[in-house]
């Protein structure tokens, strides 16, 4: 049966002919089939309805009812949709009435869309434009045909020139294959009297956060200055007046008369988010929320009102900075607030709604006269006021209760007094030189007593030694500057100046005079003066030279015996300098000879205050020396915004047009308003503009992955696919998010936006620079979401006498002449004809929100099943990101295999709110459920679907299955399962790739009468066998050399080796790859984060091992950074992976200071101090901050760590060590090999000598440390020689090179040890040639061999080669041949692409060529272009460019047809090894858990075992060494995933990890797991011997085998019979 739900009909709407009109739903008798002819349902609906021509807008609702006759079941549901017509439709992006600028350019967007929402994709659709053009003599011009346009992804683009006689403007955009489809737009001339324009426009399209969006100005007049100013959004709701009868009106337009929640919203004046939620019911339709109450309590405000108001009135008046401050600290002192928490601009302009007798208003200045004459009134209301206040308390004969306070700056910079000379000499004095000001806070009262001074001292923390030979009672602090301020005022009255003041009470009040300085004032003094009987008298502004007791002449005498006295200072202690220790002796001498009662008393009469005179003030005192005249400009002081100013600059004009860039920030967020404005001079005028910053504000650093900002929280929530497609998302989208912060900005207008329907349930937003909403200045700065408040005209549209008579109720048009009911506001009518005034920011239609009975929800166009009420909770989760910003965490898996759709956001201290792009859509390892209740059970047909990449096993009779040759079958595999209620299976299909490599796709689909599910994944395919890696490398000098040998591929054209078992490789397992950078240091990023697993094939589970990868980034973006061939994106890429880096290598971090590599170790830290250093680079600063106290820290460990004696560094002699490099040739044969002292101590020099800037205590140890170690290598210089070791002198030539130690014989010693093959080296025996072979006559080049010394060889060459650049710099000739012989030998020991044998010898070599480059004069002068070629394809070629712009990058070239052999081979140099790795191979589908590994590893079975882990199919087992005694391993592996004809060759392999030439490699065979068919591990459905995967049950298994064994009984008991 179909049910149809007619849409609402306008027509019939307060028709009253139909005064009972209500839509019906119908119910129409469907087929038996399961479709609907839409011609059949048209005229039935025409029967039944009658007026409907068309199905548009209906909804269907499908009620559907299955019943079995045979098993009497009967199942019911329903689906409802919705019918959209099938054209398509326009609509503007943005308001559909706007403003233009003459002589500018109008860009409009269209958008192309469905009736769903969705953008038109068609390449046929194009968009028509016609332009209407008005002058402003009357007439009309001839309409404009723009060329039409192609929408790209739904938008299609105009842009207008604009004439400069238009006034107005009518568009009009029709579809090219549908002129029926029009949407039209009028614009309208912004309104100047003086024709003054300004017109700005961006040129950038797409801007982002952390970028910069460029603006360009045009001037319709030259001007020498303009103003712009951005605006951020404001941070909390606009909340309009609206009540619980415009709510209800509301309701009835939108559940009666069908009307948009939009429209309806804007209509009664009531929010949008407030309308939807009465809507679905979620808030009751009385409830209005007011928000919370203010802060301060009635009488609390109003004595901060009355407070600003005063001192205001004084001339005091605070700006919105200091009266947030004020109010901040008055909130402290009551106990509302912490002072961590100030108040923000949202509680000031709430404050000033709540008092509107204060505003913010713009000071006038004043001329010199009328400043003279207001002076006089100021002394004189001051006069006034301070009579009656002594009347009151009866204090005019009381002088002893009359203080004054006052503040003195003290510079020990004293001036000299003068003195008598000879008239041809220039006398000379010497003075302490500029430091930073005491202040000294002095108090009397007018009977002549002084309160013993109080004093400031600049600091950061106030030690007795200041105070050294004070005088008795006096106190002191200290402040960052040495002033005052409103902590210290406060200090000072409650500790100080409150033991010096005579007994008071409600009859005895003390009255205090001071200035109104801001650091004086605040409420919470005021309060704690007022319970303390003491009245605090403010003095008026810039008179305290006349009314300042203290001022008047007190002081002055004060710093002139202060000048004096530091001079006799200086002239008795022969000269040393006035420190701020001495200040207090010398200050408290001065205040006793200076403040003496006839001093003070003189003071006070001066001042008029006693005796009571005010006349003793002369006239001409009240003067004001000189007079500046102020211009009037609007800056950011005289804008009032919702939200705060983010910039606020002015521009020097030097012709018409400017370009200014601005930086976009996160408080941009989600739109920003730029303003530019001018003042005109005449007529004085505000001229403006106003613009948009439209964005899309998706912050990239939150992915799919569940990978977030370091440390930052994230939260995880699940529900059902079925749900979310259905309209349900418990989780944060980011169209939800904008529309709410557009919430907080209302009623100012933001950016064009139009959201697009990208499914169901899912929306996306586009962003467009917006300009042109308002039609004058005034409306453009409320638009702006700015209040102008200036004293020049602010010019709006002069409106006629008429409309105001009119009444409130009524808004004049655009013209100003023409009125219109603000009622009839966006009703579709134009009651502003030439201009659509009143239909200007309206509401456009939402593709989300239907409000028809069914339709406002999805979730109510479907019937409801079991797996809808799934409980979720198994994916809720909170957690925190680990420092590489991932997050991994185990949940349970749900009950029901159904479709899951994750919705994760995260919360950062540094980015803020993140959110998922779109969620993520997991599916659970269940294959057939069947969700039916009670007794309905259920057959499904599952289908492997067919591909031509793999093929389908079949089990044999028996099950029999042959291992290596299946019988298979190439398209669908089907199998029926028949199902229980409630009831699961797993079925298993094997499949056979045919690929040998690669990946491929499967899809396996599930059919029922009722529904079909589809699953489509990816398989990766390896090869059979042992991967293994060979490199050849070779330095191709492009000056000297130009024959080069070829470069033999290791692999022979045939896998087939004759009368061998074993075959040389697995068919189409080779790779060949042939890459080339045009630098000798590094191939650079060839991926984004080198790690050592990329550049060397290893594991990197260690300290030293991470930071390697910290260190080797580092080096290759300075590398780039030098050669100026970094760009930004490869540096802000490395450096989020470097940050990552830096927080895991912290992990290792010892509390003291010592990193470890699984313990302390003096060479790590030295290593990551060095690398940290160096990473201190200040153009990184703000995207990766390493601070110099971690330096620190690590310094003074490592300094601790010398011998105070001798001067060395040396680890514990019991500890084995890890690099074999650094310990002693002699100590190979022990069976531990322990460090030596002499590289150990040359390391860590070097390690200091590259850390050249700390602070605090570690600078004077690193001196310390760097001088002792120097001299310890320079005094052993004999014995290092003696040993005749070629490291010990490498390392020890190059440390003492840095030092001022001599190195020069020590060098020319390691030089004597050279050896030479294919270049210059240095090692303790040879090196063998990389291997060639000579085919008739033409040489080729094999891959290179690792050697059981090539780390050592590697480092003492590369320590040599930074010793020989030390000593003779860029030296040419024969030190030029040498340098370049070192260098081009250490190319040959490259084993990888970007490394030599591991990780230190990679770094060495690293920085040695580094160096070499800084110093070749050859460098960066060539554009080369390689040719390659090969044999095995001689069709194939590629050819690779190298120019000063890319050389540094690494080039790529893939061969696809790879020849060659792999020979496997191990030798053992020494009884003990360094860091010991052994690798095992894993077969396919078993599983080692890490958690048997720690327990392994922990349980110290094992000796020298220190980690080990499973990750890539293979378990990796770390050892401090091995010896020749026998070590043994023991792990089990468990299958976990049934597969069958697995691998039969495994690699295991153990290596020495710093001389990876130290190493044995082994293969190990499972036949036996080779030889498993599909059905021994139970990997089909279709095998008899698992009951399990088997359609039997368990219970029919067992019946059949008890059958079994009586069958066999009764045939052994009848034998014996017989």
């Amino acid at each position: 049966m179909l049910t149809v739900v007619p849409p609402p009909d306008p027509r019939y709407y307060n028709n009253p002919a139909y005064p009972d009109y209500n839509p019906r739903s119908r119910t129409i008798k469907g087929p038996v089939a399961f479709d609907f002819s839409m011609d059949e349902i048209s005229q039935r609906i025409r029967n039944e309805i009658g007026f409907y021509n068309t199905l548009e807008n209906f909804e269907m609702i499908f009620n559907v009812s299955v019943r079995d006759w045979f098993l009497d079941m009967q199942e019911t549901g329903f689906a409802s949709t919705i019918i959209v017509s099938s054209k398509y439709k326009l609509q503007w992006v943005g308001d559909k009435v706007r403003t233009f600028k003459p002589d500018s350019v109008l860009t409009v967007q269209v958008a192309a869309m469905t009736y769903d929402g969705r953008p038109v994709t068609s390449l046929t659709t194009k968009i028509n434009m016609q332009v209407y053009p008005s002058y402003g003599t009357g007439g009309s011009g001839t309409p404009i045909y723009i060329q039409p346009k192609t929408p790209v992804n739904g938008i299609a683009q105009f842009q207008i020139p604009i004439d400069t006689h238009l006034k107005s403007l009518k568009l009009a955009a029709t579809l090219n294959d549908d002129t029926r489809t029009r949407i039209e737009m009028m614009t309208y001339r912004f309104y100047s009297p003086s024709n003054n324009y300004i017109i700005l426009s961006t040129s950038t399209p797409s801007p982002k956060i952390n970028e910069y969006m460029i603006f360009h100005v045009k001037l319709s007049n030259f001007v020498p200055r303009i103003y712009y100013q951005i605006k951020e959004p404001k941070k909390g709701k606009y909340r309009l007046n609206y009540n619980a009868e415009d709510i209800t009106k509301a309701l009835v337009m939108v559940n009666e008369k069908g009307v948009s929640v939009e429209r309806a919203a804007r209509s009664c004046g009531v929010p949008v988010t407030t309308l939807k939620d009465r809507v679905r019911g979620r808030v009751g339709i009385d409830v209005i929320k007011s928000g919370p109450d203010p802060l301060f309590s009635l009488e609390e405000e109003s004595q901060l009102f009355d407070h600003i108001s005063t001192m205001a009135e004084i001339g005091y008046g605070y700006t919105r900075a200091e009266t947030l401050n004020l109010a901040s600290d008055y909130s402290v002192h009551l106990g509302h607030r912490e002072r961590q928490h100030p108040l923000s601009l949202c509680w000031l302009y709430n404050f000033l709604q709540r008092w509107p007798d204060v505003r913010i208003q713009k000071p006038h200045s004043l001329e010199a006269v009328r400043a003279k004459c207001t002076s006089k009134e100021i002394v004189n209301r001051y006069f006034e006021e301070l009579e009656k206040i002594l009347n009151k308390y009866g204090l005019k004969d009381k002088p002893e209760r009359v203080f004054n306070i006052d503040e003195k700056g003290l510079s020990t910079d004293c001036k000299p007094p003068n003195i008598i000379a000879a008239t041809s000499y220039k006398p000379q004095v010497v003075t302490t030189g500029k430091t930073k000001t005491v202040t000294v806070i002095g108090t009397g009262n007018a009977i002549g007593n002084q309160v013993p001074p109080y004093f400031i001292f600049p600091g950061q923390r106030m030690v007795s030694k200041l105070l050294k030979r004070a005088s008795v009672g006096v106190q002191g602090t200290v402040s960052e500057t040495g002033w005052s301020n409103t902590d210290i005022f406060e200090m000072y009255l409650k500790e100080h100046l409150i033991k010096n003041l005579p007994a008071r009470d409600t009859n005895n009040k003390v009255v205090v005079l001071y200035d109104g300085h801001k650091s004086h004032v605040a409420m919470g003094i005021i309060d704690w003066a007022r319970k303390e009987n003491i009245v605090l008298f403010v003095l008026p502004p810039h008179t305290s030279h006349i009314l300042q007791p203290l001022d008047v002449s007190v002081f002055g005498p004060f710093e002139v015996a202060w000048h004096s006295a530091c001079y006799s200072h200086l002239r008795d202690t022969g000269g040393n300098i006035i420190t701020r220790y001495d200040v207090c002796k010398i200050a408290c001498s001065v205040y006793t000879k200076t403040l003496t009662p006839s001093n003070i008393q003189s003071a006070f009469k001066k001042s008029g205050i006693y005796p009571f005179d005010p006349s003793i003030i002369p006239d001409t005192a009240l003067a004001p020396a000189l007079s500046f005249p102020v211009e009037v400009v609007p800056t950011a002081e005289n804008v009032v915004a919702g939200g705060n100013i983010i910039v606020g600059e002015e521009l020097e004009m030097i012709s018409r047009r400017k370009t200014f860039a601005i930086a976009l920030s996160k408080e941009m967020v989600p739109t920003a308003r730029v303003v530019v404005y001018y003042i005109s001079t005449s007529p004085e005028e505000i001229v403006m503009a106003k613009v948009n910053l439209g964005k899309d504000f998706t912050r990239d650093t939150v992915e799919i992955i569940t990978t977030a900002d370091p440390g930052s929280y994230m939260a995880f929530a699940a529900m059902p696919d079925d749900l979310y497609r259905r309209g349900i998302n418990d989780g944060l989208t980011e169209y939800n998010l904008i529309d709410e912060l557009n919430t907080y900005d209302q009623p100012a207008r933001g950016s064009w936006q139009h959201l697009w329907r990208k499914s169901e349930t899912e929306f996306e937003y586009k962003f467009f620079t917006a300009t042109g909403h308002g039609i004058d200045t005034n409306t453009t700065f409320r638009d702006a979401g700015l209040l102008a408040i200036s004293d020049v005209t602010v010019n709006r549209v002069p409106t006629e006498p008429s409309c105001n008579l009119q009444g409130a109720e009524y808004q004049p048009c655009f013209d100003g002449v023409t009125c219109y009911h603000k009622n009839k506001t966006c009703d579709g009518i134009f009651d502003c004809p030439n201009d659509w005034a009143d239909e200007q920011n309206c509401p456009v239609e939402d593709p989300r929100y239907d409000n028809r009975t069914m339709g406002s929800y999805m979730i109510n166009r479907v019937s409801r099943v079991l797996r809808f009420y799934e409980d979720s909770a198994w994916a809720w989760k909170e957690i925190f990101t680990k420092p590489d910003g991932e997050v991994d965490f185990r949940v349970k898996v749900p009950k029901y295999p159904l479709t899951w759709v994750i919705n994760g956001i995260s919360m950062s201290r540094n980015l803020g709110l993140g959110l998922m792009a779109a969620p993520l859509k997991i599916g659970v390892r269940v294959t057939v459920f069947n969700y039916w209740a009670k007794d309905d059970f259920i057959e499904v047909l599952v289908t492997m679907e067919g591909s031509t990449e793999y093929d389908s096993v079949l089990v044999g009779e028996e099950g029999f299955v042959t291992s290596y040759n299946p019988i298979t079958h190439s398209g669908d595999h089907q199998t029926l399962v028949f199902l229980e209620p409630g009831e699961s299976k797993d079925i298993f299909m094997p499949i056979v790739p045919k690929a040998v490599r690669g990946q491929f796709n499967f899809t396996v689909s599930a059919w029922c009468f009722l529904e079909r599910d589809t699953v489509t994944k990816t398989v990766f395919i390896d090869s059979d066998g042992v991967e293994n890696y060979f490199h050849t490398p070779y330095l191709y000098d492009y000056i000297w050399i130009y024959n080069y040998p070829d470069l033999k591929i290791n692999v022979s054209d045939q896998f087939i080796v004759p009368e061998q078992r074993f075959h040389s490789y697995v068919p189409g397992s080779p790779k060949a790859t042939v890459s080339m950078f045009g630098d000798v240091v590094t191939p650079g990023f060839f991926r984004e984060y080198l790690t050592v697993e990329d550049l060397m094939y290893k594991p990197y589970g260690a300290g030293e091992m991470n930071m390697f990868n910290f260190a080797y980034n580092l080096l290759t973006l300075k590398f780039k950074k030098a050669n100026q061939q970094l760009s930004n994106d490869v540096l802000k890429k490395a450096l989020s992976y470097m940050n990552i880096g830096l927080q895991r290598q912290l992990s290792y971090m010892n509390k003291d200071g010592s990193f470890r590599m699984f313990r302390d170790d003096d060479k790590l830290t030295a290593f990551v101090a060095k690398t940290l250093y160096d990473a201190r680079f200040g153009e990184w600063e703000k995207d990766m901050f390493i601070p110099l106290e971690l330096i620190n820290t690590m310094v003074l460990w490592i300094c601790d760590q010398q011998n105070s004696t001798t001067g060395e560094f040396n680890e514990n002699i019991t500890t084995p060590l890890y690099d074999r490099t650094y310990g002693s040739l002699k100590d190979m044969k022990n069976r531990v090999l322990i460090s030596h002292p002499v590289p150990l101590t040359a390391y860590v020099l070097i390690a200091l000598y590259k850390i050249s800037d700390v602070s605090g205590p570690a600078q004077s140890c690193i001196e310390k440390a760097r001088n002792r170690a120097a001299s310890y290598l320079y005094n052993r210089r004999g014995e290092i020689i003696q040993n005749n070791e070629t490291f010990h002198l490498a390392i020890t030539a190059y440390a003492l090179s840095l030092s001022t130690q001599e190195s020069q014989s020590i060098f020319n010693s390691l030089w004597e040890l050279r050896r030479e093959s294919t270049g210059i080296y240095f090692s303790d025996s040879e090196i063998r040639e990389n291997p060639s072979d000579f085919i008739n006559t033409v040489r080729y080049l094999l891959p290179r061999l690792e050697l059981i010394n090539d780390g050592y060889a590697t480092q003492s060459t590369a320590y040599a080669l930074m010793a020989h650049i030390k000593h003779y710099g860029s030296q040419t000739g024969g030190r030029k041949a040498e340098r370049d012989s070192m260098m081009g030998w250490l190319q040959t020991m490259r084993n990888f692409i970007g490394a030599m044998a591991s990780t230190q010898d990679t770094l060495v070599a690293m920085e040695a060529l580094f160096d070499f480059t800084q110093v070749d004069p050859n460098r960066n002068v060539f554009n080369l272009y390689t040719l390659l070629e090969c044999s095995s394809q001689p069709d194939w070629s590629d050819v690779m460019f190298s120019t000063k712009e890319n050389y540094t990058k690494t080039q790529f070239a893939e061969i696809d047809k790879v020849y060659g052999q792999v020979r496997v081979t191990a030798q053992v140099r020494s009884k003990t090894s360094g860091l010991s790795v052994l690798e095992v191979e894993v077969p396919s589908g078993y599983v080692v858990l890490n958690d048997t590994l720690r327990s392994y590893v922990q349980s110290g079975v094992v000796r020298n075992l220190k980690r080990a882990e499973f990750y890539y199919r293979k378990v990796v087992f770390y050892f401090d060494y091995l010896d020749q005694s026998k070590t043994c391993v023991y792990f089990q592996a468990n299958r976990w995933y049934p597969v069958a004809n697995m691998t039969i060759q495994h690699r295991i392999r153990v290596y020495d990890y710093y001389e990876p030439g130290m190493h044995n490699t082994g293969l190990y065979t499972t036949y036996n797991l080779f030889n498993l068919n599909v059905c021994y591990v139970c990997g089909s459905y279709q095998c008899p011997y698992c009951p399990f995967f088997n359609v039997a049950t368990v219970i029919k298994a067992s019946f059949t085998l008890i059958t079994l064994l009586v069958g066999f009984l009764l045939k052994r008991y009848l034998l014996r019979i017989t």
